[in-house]
């Protein structure tokens, strides 16, 4: 794969080459997927706690600890 000189500016008058732009959309899908897979690992993490202190709670309300 060939690394292409990303040396475009988006305030440049300029209009970016088709690699330019193949590479900035790829670079952003990359993150963006990295992104969506730690919001969704955070989300699970944080549901599964609230799980927990809520089974806490009732258990403690219940006596059934």
């Amino acid at each position: 794969m060939e690394n292409v000189d990303m040396k475009y500016s988006f305030c440049s008058m300029e209009e970016p080459t088709d690699e330019q732009l193949k590479q900035i959309m790829r670079e952003a899908c990359e993150d963006a997927k990295q992104r969506g897979k730690e919001a969704k690992e955070k989300y699970f993490r944080e549901l599964k706690q609230a799980i927990q202190e809520v089974i806490k709670e009732y258990e403690e309300k219940n006596g059934t600890t």
